[in-house]
């Protein structure tokens, strides 16, 4: 079986924009621009979640949902609009981005979760990202060259004008919702020659909630009274710790990659301890 992770707060143990956000700021400057830029993304989020209908309690069913999450695309936009109009990334290599990305993790900036490492020597499978973060080449960065074959399938920082593009096949514009990220996921299945029920998907946020629904999904979480995991269980799921089911499961939960492995859900997807040594 072969397996597609989010990356921030999958991968690594946080999100990883603001750590970006910073190394580029040390690069051009524009603290203040910055900070005028995560506020109103704030406010437009605390807008539209003050105004959309239903809220979230009365949302119930997998469908309202992710009509939800999809008409944040406008909010997400705006944004991203403010990062572009900054010049924040601008003459910001793709180098650059990989090597920030290294010795972010190198010095503990950027913490990877355990078991991933081991996830990428023991995989017998295909293993990519889908991300809606804004540099592939610092995801690689961060990821490190352990093993071979990871591919990455995010947003992309165009050298030298700063501007975020989405270099991915079959991609509409930059990735920014759940809805991108399922459209992505089908290009890489078709790629591997798999239907999407034929893939364990990790991830940890609302914008991984319909590449779950579509796959064997693990929720990558470490507080299930809240978060992705509360909202399953809200829209009906029955989710539960990967210890405790079986390799036929549809949607389970897990802190981090070493539980994963440890409860022998993903089967001959990975090589055991033996014969990986």
């Amino acid at each position: 079986m072969d397996i597609i992770l989010d990356f921030d707060g999958t991968i690594t143990t946080h999100d990883t924009i603001h750590t970006l956000a910073n190394y580029a700021i040390s690069k051009n400057g524009g603290s203040t621009e910055w900070d005028d830029i995560v506020k109103a993304y704030t406010l437009d989020h605390e807008e539209f979640h003050a105004q959309y209908s239903p809220g979230a309690a009365d949302r119930t069913t997998a469908e309202e949902e992710l009509t939800f999450l999809n008409c944040l695309r406008g909010v997400e936009q705006a944004s991203l609009g403010r990062v572009q109009n900054s010049g924040l990334f601008r003459a910001i290599s793709p180098d650059d981005l990989s090597r920030f990305g290294e010795s972010a993790v190198k010095t503990g900036t950027v913490r990877i979760r355990p078991g991933f490492r081991e996830l990428r020597a023991r995989l017998s499978g295909h293993l990519a990202v889908v991300s809606v973060n804004w540099s592939a080449d610092f995801i690689r960065g961060c990821c490190g060259s352990d093993g071979d074959g990871l591919e990455v399938f995010a947003n992309a920082i165009e050298f030298p004008s700063g501007q975020l593009v989405c270099p991915v096949p079959g991609g509409e514009g930059v990735l920014l919702t759940a809805r991108d990220k399922f459209v992505t996921l089908q290009t890489v299945a078709r790629r591997w020659g798999r239907k999407p029920e034929e893939l364990v998907y990790v991830g940890d946020s609302t914008t991984d909630l319909e590449c779950l629904l579509a796959c064997k999904g693990i929720v990558m979480a470490e507080d299930v009274t809240k978060g992705l995991v509360e909202t399953l269980r809200r829209l009906g799921f029955e989710v539960r710790h990967v210890a405790d089911c079986k390799p036929d499961f549809r949607i389970a939960w897990a802190r981090d990659f070493k539980e994963i492995l440890d409860s022998g859900i993903l089967g001959s997807t990975v090589t055991s301890e033996a014969e990986k040594s």
